[in-house]
C-alpha cells in the first residue's frame, strides 16, 4: 500500500512539473517572438492612464506615440515599458504622475481580477520572478487561474503567430463628451462626491520607481508629467505629491501641465480632456517638443513660461 501511495505521489509530482516545465518554457518562448516595434521616427512615448490616454493626441505630436491605457496602474506600465525597450531609437518616456495616481481608486485598478486577468494575458510573458510574486501576494487564491488564462491566451497566440501590439494594448483615445456644465451645476446644488482615500505612498509608487530605475538602466530619459486637469479637479493631496517628488522621486524632471489654460467647454470632466481640448493642448505640446524643451536645462521652468504665455494669448482672444 505504501508503495502505491508513493508511485501516485511521484506521478503527480511529474506531472505538475510537467506542467510548471510547459508554462515557463511558453511564456519564454512569447518573450522571444513577441515584436513590440515601434516606427522608427517615433522618438517619444506617453505612458499612464486615462488621463495623457485622453490628452496627448499623436496624430499632432510629431514623433510621439500614446500608449497610456485607462485604470492602467504603474505595474503593467513597468511591463510595457520593458516591452517596447529594444526599440533603440526611442530618446524619451513621459509617465503619468497626477494626483490620483496616490488614492485608492487606482490601487483598486490593480485589486480587481478581471481587469488583471485581461491585462496579465497581455503582459505575462515579460514579467520577472518578482513581479509574478507580487501578484501572487495581491491573489493568492485566484492565482492558478490567473496563471492557466494567461497560459492558455498565449498558446493561442502561438499558434495564430499573434506576435504584435493588441488592439486594447493602449494609445491616444478620443472622448467626444462634455460634462462640465452638469458637474459644475452639481457642485453649485452642493452635492458631495466621495473623496478617495489616500494609499501609503511606498505602495502607491514602487513600481514608478522601478520604472525609473530600469529607463536609466538602458539609458532612456523619462521624464513625470501631469496632464491638464481642470480647476474643479481635486487636489486635496497636493502637498503629499510634491513631497515625492521631493524626495522618493527628486532625480527626476516633472512637467506640470496641470494649469494649462483650457476652456470649460474643452474638457469630458473634471478629470480629463475632451477632443477639443486635446487638439488645443497637443497643438502646443507639440510646438514645445519643437522649440526644443528637452533640450533644456530647465524643463519645469520653461513649461511655466509657455504656459502662461498661453494663457495671456487665449484671454487676448477671448477679449
Amino acid at each position: 500500500m505504501k508503495l502505491f501511495i508513493v508511485k501516485i505521489v511521484k506521478v503527480l509530482l511529474s506531472f505538475v512539473m510537467c506542467i510548471f516545465l510547459f508554462v515557463i518554457s511558453l511564456h519564454c518562448l512569447r518573450h522571444e517572438q513577441l515584436n513590440y516595434k515601434l516606427d522608427k521616427e517615433k522618438e517619444y512615448l506617453i505612458m499612464g492612464h486615462s488621463h495623457p490616454e485622453q490628452a496627448f493626441d499623436d496624430g499632432i505630436i510629431l514623433k510621439c506615440k500614446n500608449l497610456a491605457k485607462s485604470a492602467e496602474n504603474y505595474f503593467f506600465t513597468y511591463q510595457k515599458i520593458k516591452e517596447i525597450s529594444g526599440n533603440h531609437h526611442i530618446k524619451a518616456i513621459f509617465i503619468e504622475y497626477s494626483n490620483n495616481v496616490l488614492t485608492s481608486g487606482v490601487d483598486q485598478w490593480l485589486s480587481n481580477f478581471d481587469r488583471v486577468n485581461k491585462a496579465s494575458q497581455v503582459h505575462s510573458p515579460f514579467m520577472s520572478l518578482e513581479d509574478i510574486i507580487y501578484l501572487y501576494r495581491r491573489f493568492p487564491k485566484e492565482f492558478i487561474q490567473l496563471v492557466s488564462t494567461s497560459t492558455r491566451v498565449n498558446l493561442i497566440d502561438l499558434i495564430l503567430q499573434r506576435n504584435s501590439f493588441k488592439s486594447n494594448y493602449g494609445g491616444f483615445t478620443p472622448n467626444t463628451v462634455s460634462n462640465i456644465d452638469s458637474l459644475l451645476t452639481e457642485q453649485k446644488q452642493g452635492v458631495q462626491r466621495k473623496e478617495e482615500e489616500l494609499l501609503d505612498p511606498n505602495e502607491s509608487i514602487l513600481y514608478l520607481i522601478k520604472i525609473l530605475d530600469y529607463c536609466s538602466e538602458i539609458g532612456i530619459k523619462t521624464f513625470l508629467i501631469r496632464s491638464p486637469q481642470h480647476l474643479k479637479f481635486s487636489r486635496s493631496n497636493e502637498e503629499q505629491l510634491r513631497g515625492i517628488l521631493k524626495n522618493e522621486l527628486k532625480n527626476v524632471a516633472f512637467l506640470d501641465f496641470d494649469r494649462f489654460p483650457l476652456l470649460d467647454e474643452e474638457y469630458a470632466d473634471f478629470g480629463h480632456l475632451n477632443q477639443k481640448g486635446a487638439v488645443v493642448f497637443s497643438t502646443w505640446f507639440n510646438t514645445l517638443l519643437e522649440n526644443g524643451l528637452l533640450q533644456k536645462d530647465n524643463k519645469a521652468e520653461m513649461v511655466k513660461v509657455e504656459i502662461e504665455k498661453f494663457r495671456k494669448k487665449r484671454e487676448g482672444e477671448n477679449d
